[in-house]
């Protein structure tokens, strides 16, 4: 070759070489050399590799993995199975893959090959060989089971399963609801059977038909599961059934004499179909620990009750009792659990001569008091007081030591009350010890009680016989129609550091009591009005310093009331009673000189107001308490007819002060014989006919009404000649006053206008009475 032909052809050599480079750098001439089976089954192979690129420095890496029941090459590649793959591990890990859906009893070839650049594909791996094993063939009987039980009640029954294929059978078990087993996975040889038992529970079912499948998972590549349906007819038992559905024997192990072992739990279920009640619990041995069971606990069906013990050994030795749970379950009325354990004696024991410390002072004394502390254990005792919390008034000595068996010590307690304020201090002392039976601590509770001048409650006293009627902090009810009130007081009982107390009266001070027993003026109670008011007492100290106070409420009530009413002659003599809605005829009782008497339910009233058609008429302050009675000589009533409205009010003291009653007001009226009663009058109006009293003449059409029915006004139109003024009275059938007004008189022609709007649907009757006395009526309807 010349030597200008070889420098024309060198640059296309070394571009060449860097294309080769380019391809030799992209790994396209690398292949994977490690494929290779790793699990088998009789229907599927597990092949690993090692990635040959990373994945997170290309954005594209694929795999081609093929495999046949011939031997793969080159030449053949592509005629063997593809399948669907990607890398999914870094540069250098292991890549996985299962194929699926092979045939028992098989070779298999597996080949692979990857890219890192479209279209461009490394050479083929290294072909891997895998036989895969023969399957196994299951097969079940029965295949089905059906059975029929109480509520409650089991039943067991057998499944043969059977291996009749040429490899081996691997099966599992699943069995929920009311199926269960305890049958563990097992392999059958070709040929082999293995008797599977169930149990079918009706427990908490009721009547009905239920369903669950028994399942088989298999290697069978045919039958992977293999589901057998239970069909289970129940009926209900018509009982309670008591079954402890947790432990039924449980031991603690070793557990130290005094102490207490971690709890434990048990279920008790009801599986019948009627309600369970578990009256009682108890136990044989009394260092078995229950929480306490108050009462009945009634269970439902399928309901538990949940029950928590210990066990807190006494002595040492094996322990052992059962915890019995009564019930009304018929066939098993006590259910027990066993319990046990290995009681021994701790090597180190903390004992104390006292469980608790308490004292009272008063502000600024100190309180000294002690406690011994020992070890009766075989081992020293090592002990600590934590003093994290420690309050600043308190202090202990010694803060820590360590005794030998049999000795003790003796720490004090000081608290000092110096500059605290009255009140409760309570406190827990934390002794930490190595005693293995209080887990690391020991707690002694201590309580001070600090005393400064303060009151404790009050006391509701007669301070003319020095008789206690009550003790109150709260409230206290005073009821002004007792005879004894006027001689009430309230007494503040308080501390001994109390020097004087001020006693304030709804937020009005009312008096200092400078010396025991602190009370309120006497004058106070019996001039309250009624309603609650507030009553506070302040404790004051040598010092002159209110140090606390009670506040507490005085409710005042009256059961003073007006009972009835009577209607006497002007002599005083009893006529007749009087009712709300009665009548007082004066031809009947024979006069118009009358009165009425307002009765009281007890003797301490002592005046009466009386309001005679809204204005007060009378106060009257001697019994019995009447309407009319003064001193210039208006001793008795002349009645005419008429509606009246009396209201009688009594009070606890004269001339209407003081507090008062229950009020009674009565709706009466009063005729005269020549005229028709009401009760007469509404029989009328009942018949259609309208209704005229008095002396006026009966024409029908003296009295017209309209609209008929009426809505919101009534227009009354009268034939009267009259220069005084009416009074119009709308009434029930049964007599009740409803509405009362009064008009100047009209001509003829003018109607008068009664408002009806707030009257209900139904029948009533409109009374005129005129000046003198006479009255005439009629019935209308109100839409």
């Amino acid at each position: 070759m010349k030597r200008g032909m070889l420098v024309r052809i060198l640059p296309y050599f070394v571009i060449l070489c860097l294309l080769t480079d380019f391809y030799l750098s992209s790994g396209q001439t690398r292949n994977i050399q490690n494929l290779k089976a790793i699990t088998t089954s009789s229907n599927s192979v597990t092949l690993s590799w090692t990635v040959p690129t990373s994945v997170d420095d290309n954005d594209y890496v694929d795999y081609d993995l093929r495999y046949a029941q011939f031997p793969i090459n080159t030449q053949n590649f592509e005629l063997a199975s593809k399948v669907e793959t990607t890398a999914s591990a870094q540069y250098g890990k292991t890549d996985t893959h299962t194929i699926d859906e092979l045939k028992p009893g098989t070779v298999y070839y597996f080949a692979i090959r990857y890219t890192d650049f479209p279209g461009s594909f490394s050479t083929l791996s290294n072909v891997a060989q895998q036989t895969t094993p023969l399957a196994g063939s299951i097969s079940a009987t029965p295949n089905a089971v059906e059975t029929a039980l109480l509520t409650a009640e089991t039943s067991q029954h057998t499944i043969t399963v059977s291996n009749a294929g040429s490899g081996d059978l691997e099966v599992s078990f699943y069995a929920a609801g009311f199926i269960s087993t305890t049958a563990l996975p097992t392999i059958l040889s070709p040929n082999e059977s293995s008797a599977i038992e169930l149990t079918i529970d009706a427990s908490a079912l009721t009547t009905g038909t239920y369903e669950e499948d028994f399942i088989i998972y298999t290697n069978d590549p045919v039958n992977p599961e293999l589901h057998i349906p239970i069909t289970l007819q129940v009926t209900d038992n018509g009982n309670p059934v008591a079954r402890i559905t947790g432990s039924t024997a449980v031991h603690f192990g070793e557990v130290y004499v005094g102490s207490y072992s971690q709890p434990s739990w048990t279920y008790v279920a009801n599986v019948g179909s009627a309600p369970l009640i578990i009256t009682d619990i108890d136990v044989t041995n009394p260092d078995i620990f229950i929480d306490e069971f108050v009462q009945a606990d009634t269970l439902n069906t399928s309901e538990e009750y949940f029950l928590l013990f210990q066990y807190r050994p006494s002595t040492p030795g094996l322990g052992s009792g059962q915890i019995r749970i009564h019930s009304n379950d018929p066939a098993n009325p006590v259910l027990e659990v066993s319990v046990s354990a290995d009681c021994i004696e701790s090597p180190v024991q903390l004992v104390l001569d006292k469980t608790s410390l308490s004292d009272t002072i008063s502000i600024g004394q100190t309180s000294v008091q002690s406690f011994i502390l020992g070890n009766e254990g075989i081992e020293n005792l090592e002990f600590t007081i934590n003093t994290w919390n420690l309050p600043s008034y308190m202090t202990i000595t010694p803060l820590s030591g360590t005794l030998g068996q049999y000795e003790s010590t003796e720490l004090e307690v000081v608290f000092d009350a110096s500059g605290l304020t009255p009140g409760v201090y309570e406190y827990e002392i934390t002794i930490e010890n190595n005693d293995p039976r209080y887990f690391g601590a020991y707690f002694l509770p201590v309580k001070y009680v600090v005393e400064g001048a303060m009151v404790n409650n009050f006391t509701l006293l007669n301070f003319k016989t020095n008789q206690v009627v009550t003790t109150f902090r709260d409230r206290v009810v005073l009821d002004v129609a007792d005879p004894e009130i006027n001689n009430y007081t309230i007494q503040a009982n308080a501390t001994s550091q109390t020097s004087s107390v001020k006693f304030v009266l709804d937020n009005n001070e009312v008096n200092t009591d400078n010396s025991a027993p602190y009370r309120i003026n006497n004058w106070v109670l019996p001039v309250l009005a009624q309603g609650d008011h507030l009553i506070s007492a302040q404790a004051i100290d040598p010092s002159n310093t209110v140090r606390g106070s009670l506040t507490s409420t005085i409710s005042i009530i009256s059961s003073a009331t007006i009972t009835d009413f009577d209607v006497v002659n002007a002599a005083g003599v009893k006529l007749m009673d009087l009712e709300d809605g009665g009548i007082v005829d004066l031809s009947s009782i024979g006069t118009n000189s009358i009165n009425i008497v307002a009765n009281t339910n007890i003797s301490t009233v002592r005046s009466v107001k009386f309001v005679w058609g809204g204005t007060t008429a009378r106060i009257d302050n001697v019994s019995p308490y009447a309407l009319k009675g003064t001193s210039s000589g208006d001793t008795f009533w002349s009645a005419t007819p008429g509606n009246y409205t009396l209201t009688a009010s009594p009070y606890m003291k004269l001339y209407g002060w003081g507090p008062v009653g229950v009020s009674k007001t009565i709706r009466f009226q009063v005729v005269r014989g020549s005229e028709p009663t009401l009760a007469e009058a509404q029989q009328k109006e009942n018949a259609g006919e309208p209704v005229i009293t008095g002396l006026l003449s009966e024409e029908k059409d003296i009295i017209s009404l309209y609209p008929v029915p009426v809505e919101d006004e009534l227009q009354i139109s009268l034939k009267i000649n009259t220069k005084e003024a009416i009074s119009i009275n709308i009434v029930d059938l049964q007599g009740k006053l409803l509405q009362e007004k009064n008009f100047n008189p009209v001509s003829d022609s003018s109607p008068y206008t009664i408002n009806t709007r707030d009257l209900v649907s139904g029948f009533y009757i409109v009374q005129i009475q005129q000046p003198d006395g006479r009255i005439l009526s009629k019935r209308f309807v109100k839409n």
